[in-house]
């Protein structure tokens, strides 16, 4: 049957007595109830979390949803066989490995693909394309290489005018006829 309350898990039988008489749980435990569990929550170190196919970077603007993710464990390495997810208003696609030795990363290669993406990032910019990039590990340090297209590339900058100097400005400029 089902578990629906504190007296069902508390009448579970954990052992059995050298004279066969059942040894219940509450018996050798106080079953209480605590709070509810947060579910799908991943800390990766210490820079944002992946909950419930969301991860939130908290070094940029945006943020991974709908993430789908298949990693594989070996004693000497990681596999990220795939992973899909929604980001920047279009999709992204990753794949690699980190090879492990001693119990710690040795070396690592990734290969990153995105679509239709609008990035606001770094602040100020704003892009718009795709791109296809490999993240690497090198002897003297980490290597990214790959290839970005973009549709639109634009540079915003604040500018502390009134409306008069913006108008002002506006008007100074010269035409061409």
């Amino acid at each position: 049957g089902y578990i629906k309350n504190v007296s069902d898990i508390e009448k579970i039988a954990v052992a059995v007595s050298d004279n066969g008489t059942p040894i219940l749980l509450r018996e050798v435990a106080t079953v209480r109830l605590g709070p509810d569990m947060r579910r799908g929550l991943v800390e990766l170190n210490g820079q944002g979390e992946w909950s419930a196919g969301r991860y939130v970077p908290d070094f940029l603007p945006h943020q991974f949803e709908d993430g789908r993710a298949l990693v594989l464990l070996y004693p000497d390495a990681l596999v990220l066989d795939r992973l899909a997810a929604r980001f920047a208003g279009g999709e992204i696609e990753a794949s690699g490995r980190v090879d492990l030795g001693q119990g710690a990363a040795t070396g690592y290669r990734f290969e990153i693909a995105g679509r239709n993406l609008s990035l606001r990032w770094p602040p100020g910019w704003q892009t718009r394309g795709d791109a296809e990039l490999t993240l690497a590990s090198t002897p003297s340090g980490r290597q990214l290489s790959g290839i970005a297209r973009f549709d639109r590339l634009y540079y915003f900058q604040e500018i502390d005018l009134s409306p008069g100097q913006l108008a002002q400005r506006l008007l100074a400029r010269s035409r061409v006829v």
